[in-house]
């Protein structure tokens, strides 16, 4: 019967896992204090060790007590038997060259991602006219590499783990940003991982170099890892810049600056400060145009430290230069994760 459960999926490894009912442990440890049998086998080990066995012996799969397959969950209070399919984690790195898209799927509010309107008692149905019918605002990192990895391994949903993001008109440049896709609900868990990354490429606006699988704990490492990052901003000042001018910029190299969460972000983030260093930071320009290429702490606000965001930021180039210097464009250039891609080998 456990078996069954998992059909139509591949698997090669199960593990086991077993829900005893309180009343029958509490029995079991009064019997075990009465008898003085309290190094005996639990009825709980006793059950998974049983369907361990039968299990291994109407198939040719292995048992894996961590990182299977699918766990097949026997539930004695509800008298049920369930095949928890794992998902799959697709990792790689992704450049962005759009300036328009975002990197998570950004849903429609008005119309909760449906793409329509309506459709309660006699309301009639029509389209969202402010996502267009598509149910999202923008289209997304997440949504052009995710629905092809969704479809080799044939999976339910995907969910989508990056380590930090870029604004939706920032490109990502370098050797990219490193990120997972997870397949839950694989029915799949091989694909061919060139023939997907050719697909994926296919989007001009998105570039992933390689595709590989990996375990959750990696998947771990990589949102809660933080790497300082290069940017290039093109900014434009409100007046002509002085030779003067960029020794003051430079000035800002090994400081230490305060932000304040930025306005444009204050809708979904908390209202602290938060202390980030500037590695590095060098220019170049003339009237009133300027490149800047920075290296910061990893949630260093770029584009606040080059306007100061009314003053939320400080020190900043606006504040230091005493003119209004906005950010035309911004470019992730680099992010410094040598330490992932040293562990991804592994």
């Amino acid at each position: 019967m456990a078996i069954g459960k998992a059909e139509g999926y591949e698997w090669s490894t199960f593990s086991i896992g077993c829900i005893i009912p309180k009343k029958i442990l509490v029995a079991q440890e009064a019997l075990w204090l009465e008898r003085g049998l309290e190094n005996s086998r639990s009825i709980k080990n006793a059950i998974n060790g049983a369907a361990r066995e039968y299990i291994l012996s109407k198939t040719a799969k292995k048992y894996s007590s961590r990182a299977s397959d699918v766990l097949f969950l026997l539930d004695f209070e509800r008298n049920s038997v369930s095949a928890q399919i794992s998902p799959i984690f697709v990792f790689s790195h992704y450049k962005k060259y759009a300036r328009d898209i975002s990197q998570s799927i950004w849903h429609c509010k008005k119309c909760a991602g449906n793409g329509r309107l309506g459709g309660r008692g006699d309301e009639k149905i029509c389209i969202c006219e402010k996502c267009n019918g598509k149910g999202v605002m923008y289209e997304s990192v997440e949504g052009i590499i995710g629905a092809p990895i969704r479809r080799a391994f044939e999976g339910e949903e995907t969910a989508f783990h990056a380590s930090g993001r870029e604004d939706i008109d920032a490109v990502m440049r370098g050797s990219g940003r490193p990120f997972a896709i997870e397949v839950k609900n694989p029915r799949k868990r091989k694909a061919d991982m060139h023939a997907l990354q050719k697909e994926i490429n296919r989007d001009v606006r998105i570039r992933v170099p390689s595709l590989s699988t990996v375990s959750q704990h990696f998947v771990k490492v990589v949102c809660s890892s933080h790497f300082e990052k290069e940017y290039e901003a093109e900014v434009s000042l409100e007046r002509e810049i002085a030779k003067s001018d960029f020794k003051k910029i430079l000035s800002l190299s090994g400081k230490t600056i305060w932000q304040q969460t930025p306005t444009r972000v204050l809708h979904r983030r908390a209202d602290l400060q938060r202390k980030r260093k500037i590695i590095s930071i060098s220019a170049k320009g003339k009237g009133k145009k300027l490149t800047l290429r920075i290296r910061a702490q990893a949630g260093t606000y770029i584009k606040e430290l080059v306007s100061s965001d009314s003053g939320r930021t400080k020190p900043s180039i606006s504040g230091i230069l005493g003119c209004k210097a906005i950010v035309e464009k911004l470019d992730v250039v680099k992010i410094h994760d040598e330490f992932l891609r040293r562990v991804s080998k592994k």
